[in-house]
């Protein structure tokens, strides 16, 4: 079996047997995208996501050396746009996090609530 069907098939077996859903509902194979896939020697790197409107994505690690896999969950928590440096600015300036009208790039506060950030969730 090819590697990225590998880590797709990870991904699904994470979903349907570790990850606690609040429906209890379980995907399939036809419901999990591969969005990027490495291979250097004889290890690999694969992003996954899946259809479902859960914000998550997956990343699977294999190693050659240690022969596992690695599958790690992560909740998408900020998507900031940061435009190309101006030719003059210097590349050790960063850029700016508003535009040139003004408006501030949206952060995942702003889209959904800092009450939603599962970095300030309080833990069990």
């Amino acid at each position: 079996m090819h590697a990225a069907a590998k880590a797709m098939g990870f991904v699904v077996a994470f979903y349907n047997d570790l990850a606690t859903t609040p429906t209890g509902a379980e995907i399939d194979s036809s419901q999990v995208r591969l969005v990027w896939f490495c291979k250097t020697l004889e290890n690999w790197k694969a992003l996954v996501v899946t259809t479902l409107n859960d914000q998550m994505y997956y990343e699977v690690t294999y190693s050659g050396k240690n022969k596992n896999t690695c599958v790690d969950a992560y909740v998408k928590v900020d998507s900031v746009m940061i435009p190309d440096a101006e030719e003059e600015r210097a590349f050790d300036e960063p850029a700016p996090l508003v535009d040139d009208n003004g408006i501030k790039y949206k952060s995942f506060e702003d889209v959904h609530g800092a009450e939603n950030d599962p970095r300030w969730t309080a833990g069990d």
